[in-house]
């Protein structure tokens, strides 16, 4: 693992999380709710395509950075506990052969998409892989979860995220 490469993807904004784009739900004390919520920022996810003469292996991925409540906002702000972002590495995932059993009531994914969709959160914030995703063409910015509480509105947060994302690759063949 000494001679993996590296690269960085930064996502910085201020972005109101609403039904419209995503969803939001509070419960609890008028303006002081309790929320959770799934944001896709202008409805979109972001991709990254990756180019150049050969496809990198990626090892893993780690993020560092907050989300919080939007500071230049003087309404719609909530006390962030917990979040966590979603990506898709698209590549070929590593898999080793098998079957999945008759049951399977948590609905086990062996396969592409959604077999590549990592989330790394606040508390896990990075993952490593002995075998790698490998010839990724790209990788998406899925979606930002988040919870907490004391949310002023109803339904809306304000949110403000500064995350670096770091990928750990091979070129295919190296």
């Amino acid at each position: 693992m000494e001679c993996l490469k590296s690269f960085n993807i930064r996502i910085n904004q201020a972005s109101l999380a609403t039904n419209s784009n995503g969803f939001v739900q509070t419960w609890g004390t008028l303006g002081q709710y309790y929320f959770s919520l799934l944001h896709y920022p202008t409805n979109l996810i972001s991709i990254y395509n990756l180019q150049g003469f050969k496809r990198p292996d990626i090892y893993g991925v780690s993020v560092s950075g907050y989300v919080q409540s939007n500071f230049t906002q003087s309404t719609k702000n909530a006390v962030i506990e917990d979040w966590s972002f979603t990506i898709k590495i698209n590549g070929t995932s590593p898999l080793i052969s098998g079957q999945i059993g008759a049951s399977d009531g948590f609905q086990i994914n062996t396969t592409s998409p959604l077999l590549n969709i990592v989330a790394l959160s606040k508390n896990t914030n990075s993952i490593m892989y002995s075998d790698p995703y490998t010839n990724v063409s790209s990788v998406s910015f899925e979606g930002l979860h988040a919870q907490g509480k004391g949310a002023q509105f109803l339904n809306e947060i304000d949110l403000f995220y500064d995350l670096c994302f770091t990928f750990y690759y091979k070129y295919e063949g190296e």
